[in-house]
Order: C-alpha cells, then structure tokens, then sequence
C-alpha cells in the first residue's frame, strides 16, 4: 500500500513544481527582460498561471501567493500525510491539488474561445503550447486524485472488517 500512497503525492507535488517553474520564469524575466525565450515561456507555456496570479495580487496583494498560499501547504500536508501515514490528511491534498488545477484550468479557457470558434477557422498547423501545461497537470492531479479515492475506501473497508 505504500507504493500506491506514493501516487497520491503526484498531484501535489506537479502543482507545486510546476507553479515553481513558473514563478523562477517570471523572475528570470525581470532580470532578463529582453530573453525572447523567456517571454514565450511566461506567455505560452505558463499562461494559465499568470490568469490566476492576477487574480491573487487583485483580492490579497503581493507576489507568490499562488505559490506559498495554495501549493506549499497542500504539497506539506501531502507529504505529513504521506510520512505519518494519514490517508485522509493525504486524500485531501490530492483532492485540492486537483481542484485547484481544474480551477486554473477552467479560469484560463473561460477567457480564450477555445471552444466557440468553428472547425474551418482553426489552424491545425501549429502546435498549441498553451495547452501542455494544463493538460499534463490534469493527468497528473486527476490520477492522484482517482488513486486516493481507492486508497480511502479501501482502507476504511479493511477498517470496517
């Protein structure tokens, strides 16, 4: 049981790698604000966290909240859950690791016609890097997610026997 538990660390853990990632690109961006590399980084493939950053600095104010508000204690409390071997204090930061990334997810097509604009319209040609990140990051929260929904109801039947 204890492989499978690892599993359930997968969510957290990618959201708080990935949100990471994301706030050392837009660093290196101050530092660097001519690296036209940095820029498609920040614009392309982390665009769904800028949507929510702008969101954080309107409600709460200052920077890497995303990061130290919502990533840190989900991915702590996944690896307390994990070391002390408290499925629920597990489960639960797998499922608000997948919340959150539905969310962003969510919040980042909500504003972009992804789906509104016809078949003939769209260009097949190049490739839709805005789409990587968010679509890896479901995967990877959703089967955490799925893994310790299992986990769960299999150690509270074991429990009830």
């Amino acid at each position: 049981m204890k492989k499978v538990a690892g599993f359930q660390l997968l969510g957290p853990a990618a959201l708080f790698t990935v949100l990471a990632l994301s706030e050392c690109a837009g660093r290196a961006l101050q530092l660097w604000p001519a690296s036209e590399w940095l820029w498609y980084l920040n614009l392309q493939w982390f665009k769904m966290f800028r949507h929510n950053e702008y969101f954080f600095k309107a409600a709460l104010g200052g920077e890497n909240r995303q990061l130290l508000w919502i990533a840190l204690p989900i991915l702590l409390g996944g690896l307390i859950g994990y070391a002390f071997r408290r499925t629920l204090l597990l489960a639960i930061a797998s499922n608000l690791s997948f919340v959150f990334i539905a969310f962003s997810t969510f919040s980042l097509f909500r504003d972009e016609p992804y789906f509104l604009a016809s078949l003939a319209n769209q260009s097949f040609s190049e490739p839709r890097t805005d789409v990587v990140v968010p679509a890896a990051l479901l995967m990877a929260s959703l089967i955490s997610f799925v893994i310790s929904h299992i986990v769960y109801m299999a150690n509270s039947l074991t429990e009830n026997r």
